[in-house]
């Protein structure tokens, strides 16, 4: 039996910024840390005296005589990429739920490829995982995603992460210990309610990334200047506020599809309460809210929101995916 854990990412800045499409062409800069939440994916081999070979068990359970048979398009394709003959049990535990803007899809792929890694006896380091994985989602599955999410899984941390045409660099934040933690204290998570597929809303903002260069490179700019405000010696939490303000303005313009009335009507609650910065996460139109408030004033802000919303207080995680039980050894 192998079990992977696998966490979840909050992005800050630069969402957008990496798609292939704009990486033809520019550089994309992104920001964004792993947290405290995570996806876990048991794989173990099959005793042959069933009526099926795959039994899998995520939100729906399968039970298959055919790798072709598998429903799943992740798992179907990951176990025809490995050439999997031996029979497999897959089970599927989430800590949040799936299509909710935290890169939960990759970090499913990152997971999974680690557990066939495990069993197929196969070295894998964290670059060559996320650009299997990066490669996987984009030419494969032909999923309209960019590559933060990848990355972010595979390698965990609070990143700066410098994109290109086909490869990437990773920078792990230089920031102080007090100051990171005065970051992690600002943030929670609200959830909308909605859950939506990320890759048909991606589709609208790829196909517009012509018209909205100004805005992307604005985003790059901010992600510049969000590093640096990190890596000061003090950290100004309101002026980093106040660029997560503006990543979000810039966001909201990439697409209509980003925030439909029904978020925005959340979002104004959200600044009523005292919110002092917020992002919605992700492609947008629902799942998480990113949201900022100076942390003395941040259980007065939770409990203004607890009776309408689900929140979701988080801790920033530096462990990337990892195998955290293999009875093999």
């Amino acid at each position: 039996m192998i079990i992977s854990k696998t966490p979840f990412r909050v992005s800050f800045f630069g969402g957008g910024t990496d798609y292939p499409t704009w990486l033809d062409e520019n550089e994309g800069f992104v920001l964004s840390t792993t947290i405290d939440k995570y996806c876990y994916i048991t794989l173990k081999e099959l005793p042959s005296l069933f009526n099926y070979n795959y039994r899998i068990r995520y939100y729906l359970k399968e039970e298959t005589k055919k790798i072709s048979e598998i429903k799943h398009p992740v798992i179907r394709n990951l176990f025809k990429k490995y050439k999997i003959k031996k029979n497999i049990d897959l089970v599927h535990h989430s800590d949040l739920p799936a299509m909710s803007g935290l890169g939960s899809s990759s970090s499913f792929t990152v997971g999974l490829t680690n557990c066939l890694n495990f069993f197929n006896k196969i070295s894998f380091s964290k670059y060559d995982l996320a650009q299997f994985a990066i490669n996987f989602e984009q030419k494969v599955l032909k999923e309209n995603v960019g590559c933060q999410d990848q990355l972010a899984a595979s390698y965990g941390g609070l990143n700066f992460y410098k994109l290109y045409k086909n490869n990437f660099k990773v920078y792990p934040i230089n920031i102080s210990n007090k100051n990171k933690l005065i970051l992690e204290k600002s943030c929670f998570l609200l959830f909308t309610g909605f859950t939506r597929k990320a890759s048909l809303l991606a589709n609208d903002q790829i196909k517009r990334i012509p018209i909205n260069s100004e805005y992307l490179k604005s985003m790059n700019e901010l992600t510049l200047d969000a590093v640096k405000l990190l890596e000061s010696k003090k950290l100004n939490l309101n002026l980093f506020f106040e660029l997560i303000n503006e990543q979000w303005d810039l966001k909201k313009r990439l697409s209509s599809s980003i925030l439909p009335k029904k978020i925005s009507l959340i979002i104004d609650q959200v600044q009523r309460a005292g919110v002092n910065s917020m992002k919605l996460l992700g492609a947008g139109g629902g799942g998480f809210i990113l949201c900022l408030v100076k942390p003395s004033l941040k259980n007065k802000v939770i409990q203004r929101l607890n009776s309408k919303y689900q929140i979701v207080d988080i801790k920033f995680d530096n462990t990337g995916s990892h195998i955290i039980y293999n009875s093999g050894k």
